[in-house]
């Protein structure tokens, strides 16, 4: 009667262990295939940031050229890089709230 008890908590216990294993595998893959998801969201990220700094130099060098003829050239020009020096100052800044420089 003993052996029979036994065999069944081994039985038991077998059958733990692989369900343990068991997640333990779909675990690893969902990791993998988090780590795989968030390096194509970094590529993107980064791809679309450079497209997007790149559109926006080109539509301030056309908005330059509409007023190079003009009295206006200098004041857009210093309007633009203020508008970027702003923006960058205020990026920085709220990219960490308790990092100064």
């Amino acid at each position: 009667m003993t052996a029979g008890i036994l065999d069944s908590l081994k039985a038991c216990l077998a059958t733990w262990v692989e369900l343990f294993r068991t997640r333990m595998e779909i675990v690893s893959t969902e990791f993998e295939e988090e780590k795989v998801r968030l390096s194509e969201i970094i590529l993107f990220g980064a791809v679309a940031l450079f497209l997007l700094g790149f559109g926006l130099i080109l539509l301030t060098f056309l908005v330059v050229a509409i007023f190079w003829d003009g009295p206006y050239r200098l004041p857009v020009l210093g309007a633009f890089t203020f508008v970027y020096l702003m923006l960058g100052a205020a990026a920085a800044l709220s990219a960490h709230p308790y990092t100064y420089f």
